[in-house]
């Protein structure tokens, strides 16, 4: 039988360095190869040797070329050339040449056993780090540690190989297991599986069913299908906890029916390092990095590690395994191992997405820490970015952005190994130039304290796009979007030209607009009294439970207490339980939620809890103070737009909330004034606002007339 031909490169992929921010390379190591030869009269360079290696029924022929060898006391000792930029001995031991100490005891390994007259003889390994300048560094590996690591990394690759297969013989089967499961389907669910079983499936799908009607479900069937075709794994996101354990719970449920699949949550809380130096350097970290690319590491292992391991590189590993992975929003936004390979997205709670990927795009430069930086730079380099630090003289042709200068710099401190939080903000921002130039305004701030450069996205629908692209399938999930593309394309640019899959509602939502309110934060006493006045005018109304939406928490407690000196009983969001028993024991008279919390974007309440619904603040985010200072005032009017967006998106949300049943529907009142705004009044669904005359009212007493007519009408045609 041939043996599979097979590299050392092949075993083990480059080091992790930035190697295009070396000036030149290869001439570095050849640089490093000659002053060898010159120092050692018996070093030899590119030295090949080969091997065949007989693994579980298979053979592989295995070479190699290494860097360099010479003669030592009693044997030899060989080479493994690094190009490193800088100076090299800041790089001895740093975690980034991890990869090239690998490959380094796979040389080693392979000297050891090929045929040739260094068999048996090798007495040292030393990686030689070569600075731009000619300057160089060694490190010596420990050679006794390489004894059969090429079977070893032959043998990983081995088990990675038939993991993957096993994966996909279960999703093989999944079409079996769906067809039963969809004898418990719900009438919208039918529909919508109905619009989604298209053949092929639609790579850009939004799926808009209302809370609690099983849009987890759908979603989950259609990324599993996707992943079969495409052999790739799903990564769902979310920007909420109760997201992801919805997600757990249906997962669990197709495993108790006997589909076995994987999965594995990319969180923080329970994943971080516990030991006393977590950074990349930490020993702990590298001793699990190096078992599992070994495959040293068994399933018990695995599955709990001891305290002699690293946490978070084996959840690392295991989402590699997985068919499913569960993360936040930020996984996706930062440089993680999510952000690196195409998957079947699905985003879950999609209304959340496009602000925190705005927000993340966002980014503030102040002088004095930039300053601070750059005399961590050599002193040749820092005259050149001198403008960056004093740009309140240029003209707006270069006040604007200069994308060659911070990529410039960016580059610079990677070559200099300048690690902090700016540097990473300024590498961000040169990516962000570089990635969409035209669509990002940067600008130079000066508040009197503090001055400095800010950035964001002027235009998030191409910023959208963009950020999707390598992904080949997208889901987006929202229990509550309007229906109509103008509103949907401003409230999710990036999303409106998905497949939308969403059955038509029955009837129209009893929305009124009453500007009556002027509920703002700090919250005042007049605002106390007006709002406590409406919400008990409403009580009047309807006797039961009414769902207030306020600013945010302290707007709610102030709220509370108003309300419980006039006898009655209120609950804040953070007294309910996941499921609302402390509501069916106390029945207040109000729950008072604020916008954006988890009770109104993501934890669903009992159909007709609620008789009538409150929505007194806005709910967007206040103008940043530094936008305010901005050399480009059309900054800070573009941010506001993007705030109103979000309120919007928000209160949009809280409404589908309660709006849980198509026969028991409860009023909603928007009460505040702000409402009315032009801004706020072309984002509204058209259900809402479409005829304002009938919509708008200037007190609540009117809009109670409208939606006792809505209502009877609605009746009246059953």
């Amino acid at each position: 039988m041939n043996p599979q031909k097979l590299s050392i490169r092949d075993l083990v992929a480059s080091p992790d360095l930035e190697f295009h921010s070396l000036a030149n390379p290869e001439r570095s190591h050849a640089a490093a190869q000659a002053a060898l030869g010159r120092k050692y009269k018996s070093f030899k360079s590119e030295v090949a040797l080969t091997v065949v290696l007989e693994l579980d029924n298979s053979r592989f022929e295995i070479h190699g070329r290494m860097d360099g060898i010479r003669r030592v006391k009693d044997g030899y000792c060989i080479y493994e050339i690094k190009p490193v930029p800088g100076n090299p001995r800041q790089w001895r031991h740093h975690s980034k040449l991890l990869r090239a100490r690998w490959q380094l005891m796979l040389y080693c390994d392979l000297l050891q056993t090929a045929p040739s007259p260094f068999r048996g003889k090798l007495q040292k390994a030393i990686l030689l780090l070569a600075g731009d300048d000619g300057k160089v560094c060694e490190e010596s590996i420990d050679i006794n540690t390489a004894a059969g690591t090429l079977r070893k990394r032959l043998r990983a690759i081995q088990k990675k190989q038939e993991a993957r297969l096993a994966r996909q013989r279960v999703l093989e089967s999944i079409d079996r297991f769906f067809e039963a499961d969809k004898q418990s389907d719900r009438p919208l669910q039918v529909s919508a599986e109905s619009k989604i079983n298209s053949d092929p499936l639609p790579n850009r799908l939004l799926l808009t069913l209302p809370p609690g009607a099983g849009k987890t479900r759908l979603a989950l069937r259609f990324a599993l299908r996707a992943a079969r075709r495409l052999r790739l794994p799903v990564y769902w996101i979310t920007a909420k906890a109760a997201g992801r354990h919805a997600v757990q719970e249906e997962i669990e449920r197709l495993q108790a029916l006997g589909l076995k699949l994987s999965f594995c949550w990319k969180t923080t809380a329970d994943r971080l390092c516990s030991c006393d130096s977590p950074g990349e350097d930490c020993p702990i970290r590298i001793k699990t990095q190096t078992a599992l690319f070994f495959g040293e590491l068994s399933a018990s292992e695995l599955a709990e590690p001891s305290a002699c391991w690293c946490p978070h590189q084996i959840q690392q590993y295991l989402q590699t395994q997985s068919h499913i992975v569960i993360a936040d929003i930020n996984y996706l936004l930062n440089a993680s191992i999510l952000s690196q390979y195409p998957a079947v997205l699905i985003i879950d709670e999609v209304q959340h997405f496009v602000n925190r990927l705005l927000d993340h795009s966002r980014v503030v430069i102040p002088l004095r820490r930039l300053k601070k930086l750059m005399q961590r730079l050599p002193a040749s380099r820092r005259l050149k970015f001198s403008e960056l630090l004093n740009p309140e003289w240029l003209d707006d042709e270069l006040l604007s952005s200069n994308p060659s200068l911070w990529n410039e710099l960016a580059v610079l401190l990677r070559q200099c190994a300048v690690e902090d939080d700016l540097s990473y903000t300024i590498q961000r921002l040169a990516a962000l130039l570089a990635k969409d130039p035209d669509n990002y305004s940067l600008t130079w701030y000066s508040s009197g304290l503090e001055s400095g450069w800010i950035g964001m996205i002027a235009e998030p629908e191409s910023f959208v796009c963009e950020s999707l692209r390598q992904y080949p399938v997208v889901a987006a999930l929202s229990g509550s979007l309007p229906e109509d593309p103008d509103t949907l394309r401003a409230l999710l640019p990036g999303f409106a030209e998905f497949q939308r899959i969403s059955p038509a509602r029955e009837s129209s939502q009893p929305v009124a607009i009453v500007p009556e309110l002027d509920f703002r934060f700090p919250v005042s006493i007049s605002d106390i009294t007006r709002a406590v006045f409406l919400l008990v005018e409403l009580h009047r109304e309807f006797k039961s439970v009414i769902a207030v939406f306020t600013q945010n928490r302290e707007s709610s407690v102030i709220l509370s207490d108003a309300l419980r000196v006039r006898g009655f009983v209120p609950v804040i969001d953070s007294d309910i339980d996941p499921a609302w028993k402390i509501v069916a024991d106390l029945n207040p008279d109000f729950v008072l939620i604020p916008l954006g919390s988890s009770l109104s974007e993501s934890v669903n309440p009992p159909v007709g809890l609620f008789s009538c619904t409150a929505v007194l603040a806005p709910g967007h985010t206040p103008r940043d103070k530094l936008r305010e200072h901005c050399a480009n005032p059309a900054d800070s009017a573009s941010f506001y737009r993007q705030s109103v967006r979000e309120s919007v998106s928000r209160i949009i949300q809280a409404v589908g909330r309660v709006h849980r049943s198509l026969v028991n529907k409860t009023p909603v009142f928007l009460l505040n004034q702000a409402f009315v705004n032009p801004e706020f009044l072309r984002l509204w669904p058209r259900s809402w606002s479409g005829e304002t005359k009938e919509i708008i009212f200037d007190s609540v007493t009117e809009a109670l007339a409208y939606i006792r007519s809505q209502l009877s009408e609605t009746a009246s045609t059953k």
